[in-house]
C-alpha cells in the first residue's frame, strides 16, 4: 500500500501531495459592487456573476461574465484534481506549497530563435492572484483547514515549453516543526 492507499484515497498519514492540473490557469476576478434604490433607500451590495450573460445588442458574452465562467471552470478543475488524493481529514499545522504555473506561449516566443524550454512569464495575471485561486480551491476541496496554513513555498510563472500545453504543478507538504535558533531581529545592539 502506498502513501495514497489502495483505492487512491489519501491516508491521514500522507504528508506530501503532488498535483498536475491541465488547462489554462485563471486568477479569480474580484467581486463586483453595485448600488440600487430600494423602497426609497440607497442599498449597496457585492455580487459575483454565476452564469454567462449575453449582450443583447451584440449577441456576444459580456467580458465580465466570461471571465467569471472561465475562472470558475479553472477553480473546479483544481478541486477535482485533488479528489483522488484528498486526505480523510484536512491537514492542520504549517504547510509548504510549491506552485509552478504554466501559461500558453505567445506567438512572439514561437520563433525558431526562441528558447525551446519554459520561459519566465512576466505578464498578467499577477502571481498572487493565481496563487490565491489555487489555494482557495484546495481549501474548499479539503486539503487543509485554511489556506492561511500555507507559510512557505515559491510560486513561479512560466510560458510552457514549445509543444506543451498550459497547466499547473502543485506540491503540497506538511512541515514538521523545525527547531530554529532564537530570533535576534529587533533587539538592537544595546
Amino acid at each position: 500500500m502506498n502513501q495514497n492507499g489502495r483505492d487512491g484515497q489519501a491516508t491521514p498519514e500522507a504528508s506530501r501531495i503532488e498535483l498536475v492540473i491541465a488547462g489554462t490557469p485563471r486568477a479569480r476576478p474580484r467581486a463586483r459592487h453595485g448600488a440600487r434604490i430600494i423602497a426609497g433607500k440607497a442599498v449597496s451590495f457585492s455580487y459575483q456573476p454565476k452564469k454567462l450573460t449575453i449582450n443583447k445588442r451584440t449577441g456576444k458574452p459580456t467580458p465580465d461574465s466570461l471571465a467569471w465562467v472561465r475562472a470558475q471552470a479553472w477553480y473546479d478543475a483544481v478541486r477535482c484534481a485533488l479528489l483522488p488524493q484528498r486526505p480523510a481529514v484536512p491537514w492542520t499545522g504549517p504547510v509548504r506549497c510549491t506552485i509552478d504555473v504554466y501559461f500558453e506561449r505567445p506567438q512572439r516566443l514561437m520563433k525558431k530563435s526562441s528558447p525551446q524550454g519554459p520561459v519566465r512569464h512576466t505578464a498578467k495575471p499577477d502571481r498572487d492572484n493565481t496563487d490565491k485561486s489555487i489555494l482557495d480551491a484546495l481549501t474548499e476541496a479539503g486539503l487543509w483547514e485554511d489556506d492561511a496554513q500555507v507559510c512557505d513555498g515559491p510560486v513561479r510563472k512560466w510560458y510552457v515549453a514549445k509543444g506543451c500545453g498550459p497547466g499547473v504543478i502543485v506540491v503540497a507538504e506538511r512541515i514538521v516543526e523545525e527547531t530554529r535558533p532564537e530570533a535576534v531581529v529587533g533587539r538592537g545592539g544595546r
